[in-house]
């Protein structure tokens, strides 16, 4: 019963100041009536600004960087989320016409982001990205679908991508993926 009561004894409220005191903290009942209510009430919580900046994950790792982005739907969200984030997109409808320009120029291009949804159906998609992979092995590709579960950062799906970003997404996670995507590719076994 003692360690109960002193539990409770620990998290009591304050008659004079109704908020809750820390836990551990001893009451002097005049004395903390007093400098409760001339003290400013001190939070631990993080700031806004300062939560956004540990959640970043340093310098965007999208500024300046050539996307080629694959996509059934002009303007989807992940051209517009990329192009928010500084990097140069280069639209293209089809999986077909995304090789053909990386034939053309296959070094000028820093990543290839494919848009699952509406683009082609599965097994064609995969068959054609696993030769995509096999003749530009060095480029990092991610690949963003709605019928994704969960993201997949690492080395699962490597045959046909790098990393897999299920949508909605926020700038945050699509950040987290291009790292990754990069990471992966570049530790490719």
């Amino acid at each position: 019963m003692g360690l109960f009561q002193d539990i409770a004894d620990q998290t009591a409220y304050n008659v004079s100041t109704p908020r809750r005191r820390g836990f551990g903290q001893k009451a002097n009942t005049n004395q903390s009536a007093q400098s409760a209510a001339e003290a400013p009430v001190k939070r631990d919580s993080l700031s806004r600004s300062i939560y956004r900046q540990r959640q970043s994950i340093g310098p965007a790792p999208l500024l300046g960087k050539k996307v080629l982005c694959v996509s059934a739907k002009a303007n989807c969200d992940v051209e517009q989320m990329s192009i928010t984030l500084g990097a140069n997109v280069m639209p293209v409808s089809t999986l077909g016409e995304a090789e053909r320009m990386l034939r053309e120029a296959p070094r000028e291009w820093d990543l290839l982001f494919i848009m699952r949804d509406g683009l082609m159906p599965l097994d064609h998609l995969v068959t054609d990205l696993l030769s995509l992979r096999f003749a530009f092995s060095n480029l990092p590709v991610v690949m963003f679908s709605t019928a994704f579960m969960a993201d997949d950062m690492t080395k699962d799906r490597s045959p046909i991508s790098d990393a897999s970003m299920c949508l909605p997404m926020t700038q945050g996670r699509l950040k987290m993926c291009v790292e990754a995507a990069i990471e992966n590719n570049r530790n490719k076994e």
